[in-house]
């Protein structure tokens, strides 16, 4: 498990190979190793769009995350200091009790898509096959209407109607 392939790493991390004799660098051109681990690591975002496969909709689900959450933190806080300040109307104290009942559940989704593309992006670093293109697209489906649930209060298809 522990055995290094070359063939693993991209192409521009390794450069270009020549055919003449290596001579060693100097030593202000040569990198820290543990820099370069920790790249090899953790590459940089440009790096996975080249070695991820599916990278535009893991993009794209990840963005969608990110908006449901901030969607449903801002709404929280809208709601909250409208009650605070007894301007809030019957409909926006049960869209706010609606979304404190329904946002465990909220959390529980987001949680297991960000484990299910940490666990993707980590296994196809690894080599090893990633999840399958249907599971992706499934749950960028579902997080795309989330989202749309989770949009303010003008633009919202709500689950609370």
């Amino acid at each position: 498990d522990g055995d290094f392939c070359v063939d693993h790493l991209p192409r521009d991390v390794l450069g270009e190979v020549q055919a003449e004799a290596f001579t060693s660098p100097a030593p202000s051109q040569c990198q820290d190793s543990s820099r370069w681990l920790l790249e090899l690591r953790c590459p940089k975002l440009d790096a996975l769009h080249r070695s991820v496969p599916l990278f535009p909709l893991l993009r794209g689900l990840a963005e969608s995350i990110s908006r449901l959450a901030s969607a449903l933190t801002a709404r929280v806080g809208r709601l909250e200091a409208a009650i605070e300040q007894r301007s809030a109307r019957t409909r926006q104290r049960r869209l706010y009790a609606a979304t404190l009942m329904a946002g465990p559940a909220f959390v529980e989704f987001l949680t297991a898509v960000l484990a299910a593309l940490e666990r993707h992006v980590r296994r196809v670093l690894a080599g090893e096959s990633g999840a399958s293109e249907q599971l992706l697209a499934r749950l960028a489906q579902v997080a795309g209407s989330l989202v749309d649930i989770g949009d303010d209060d003008n633009n919202r298809k709500g689950y609370d109607v």
